[in-house]
């Protein structure tokens, strides 16, 4: 069915011909921003990732060629290297496809490329992957987490130790049968049968088993290590990555979004380190020791947070005296709004006094509180600090939009920076703070990257006192470095979403939308 416009509605195969940008992250010195692109590849049934860079404000090329799932891609502090994930095969050149069976066994690895060029090579071989991993403040060292076993990760790299060779241990016993054609009776027969029709049984022990995305967890738990670079590039390309990483957390606890202190000495984490943490509804936040090897000493976890509500996203202020992060404490249960807190800490990572919400009468949620289903790349971040560490920067909800905003380090005060009809879900700026990309989607796209600075003309108590609305003036002017989905858009008819507010009897505005179908004709 075609429209007198030319255009037609969509069908369920143009699904497969969109494509996605997001994680935007601009160079420590704001020339350039890196991105992934991802594509949908229908007949191999998958979807394809490759990194774009572009000058900041420009186009894009691609960095990676795509051929393997590549993202997260991460600037050093110097800019010398971009980092990102991969699935390809360590030892693998880029162009080369490998098994996608094998590549999802070993999990996505952090790779590390010159930015002056050169081939991509891994720094970790860790069994199941890599989850997340942030840079050091000395642009050498990389913190990162990954599921492992409670007696210790595993390695692609280590040789088989015949516990994966099958049930029958030797030449003789592969078909099950012996040199002489007979049935073998041996006592392994039983337990061979035993293996065979129970593989896809698993046993349960963890009221929290398994994750979208992730799949079965077991009795695997996120754990933060972390890895010097240089003394991993320093081997043959051929042979991997030269040394193993230094584990930091332990135990049956989960540690996630792993922050650096600015010496470089300590790592803030979100966890829950209490009893049977699969049943308690908070996290705190704890710092760790980075131990210098494997062996070396380590004082206990200083917990910053006292149990009260899921609390993350930790992040240092540039003296490291302070520690933000994002929570809340239940008051609404799981629907209260995220805020933002900072505590004080000594220079051992120690709390100095209770920590303080800033942001309490803010009324609105921090983060990303967005759901869509047409989205592929990166995550939300949490606050980043400016330079002088008077500011926060952030993403703030507000009516269905999402923006960032700065928040006074000392008085709480929220300001917004991005305004208008959008979703702002993945940003980055430079070491300055003033060179920001966006990941940005709009009602009538799911994704483009845009680019913006932070003048200097306007100081930060002119800016918009948030929440300001959609028409609020805009301290950040956004301008499009992509032009994503832009022909299949223009040839497929576009239904926008119409917002209009409800009200109960005595309760507050409520957001509603309405998608009016192809053709429509009121009252008909």
């Amino acid at each position: 069915m075609t429209h007198e416009n030319g255009k037609r509605p969509f069908v369920p195969m143009d699904l497969m011909r969109f494509e996605f940008v997001g994680d935007p992250q601009v160079a420590p010195d704001g020339t350039r921003v890196a991105y992934v692109r991802t594509v949908f590849d229908a007949k191999a049934d998958r979807q394809r990732s490759m990194i774009m860079v572009a000058p900041f404000g420009g186009s894009g090329v691609p960095f990676t060629s795509g051929l393997a799932s590549d993202n997260h891609p991460r600037w050093s502090p110097d800019g010398r290297y971009l980092a990102f994930l991969s699935s390809r095969e360590a030892g693998a050149r880029d162009e080369e496809a490998k098994d996608e069976e094998a590549k999802k066994k070993a999990g996505p690895q952090i790779w590390v490329a010159s930015t002056s060029g050169g081939e991509a090579r891994p720094v970790t071989a860790i069994k199941g992957g890599v989850t997340g991993f942030v840079w050091g403040p000395d642009g050498r060292h990389i913190a990162f987490t990954a599921l492992v076993k409670p007696e210790g990760p595993e390695w692609l790299d280590e040789e088989d130790d015949g516990r994966n060779t099958g049930a029958s241990g030797g030449k003789d016993g592969e078909d099950g049968k012996n040199d002489a054609g007979g049935e073998e009776e041996s006592g392994d027969d039983l337990e061979a049968l035993f293996k065979k029709h129970n593989k896809d049984v698993r046993r349960i022990t963890r009221a929290f088993y398994r994750l979208d995305g992730t799949g079965y967890l077991d009795d695997r738990r996120s754990q933060v290590f972390v890895i010097d670079v240089e003394a991993a590039l320093a081997g043959p390309p051929e042979k991997g990555p030269a040394v193993r990483p230094v584990q930091v957390t332990s135990g049956d606890f989960d540690h996630d979004a792993p922050a650096f202190s600015p010496d470089g000495r300590l790592i803030a984490v979100s966890a829950c380190r209490d009893e049977n943490p699969d049943l308690q509804r908070h996290r705190d936040i704890w710092v760790f020791d980075v131990p210098k090897d494997a062996g070396g000493p380590r004082g206990e976890p200083r917990r910053l947070t006292g149990g009260t509500g899921p609390f993350g996203s930790p992040s240092w202020s540039p003296d490291g005296r302070r520690l933000a992060f994002l929570g809340h404490e239940l008051e609404l249960s799981w629907y209260t709004d995220t805020k933002l807190w900072v505590v004080e800490v000594d220079k051992d990572g120690a709390a100095r006094g209770e920590p303080r919400c800033l942001t309490r009468a803010f009324g609105r949620s921090f983060g990303d509180q967005s759901i869509t289903d047409m989205r592929v790349a990166g995550a939300d971040r949490g606050p980043v600090w400016s330079p002088d560490g008077k500011t926060l920067f952030l993403l703030a909800s507000d009516h269905g939009t999402t923006h960032l905003h700065a928040v006074d380090a000392d008085t709480g005060k929220v300001r917004q920076l991005t305004s208008g009809d959008r979703v702002v879900f993945g940003w980055s700026a430079d070491t300055a703070a003033r060179a920001f990309a966006f990941a940005v989607a709009t009602p009538g796209n799911p994704s483009d990257i845009y680019a913006g600075r932070l003048s200097g003309d306007t100081p930060p108590d002119r800016w918009p006192e948030a929440p300001a609305g959609l028409e609020a003036p805009e301290v950040i002017t956004l301008r499009a470095m992509t032009r994503t989905n832009s022909d299949l858009l223009q040839a497929r008819h576009v239904s926008l979403p119409e917002r209009f507010t409800f009200s109960a009897p005595g309760g507050p505005p409520v957001d509603g939308w309405v998608i009016r179908p192809v053709g429509f004709e009121p009252g008909k």
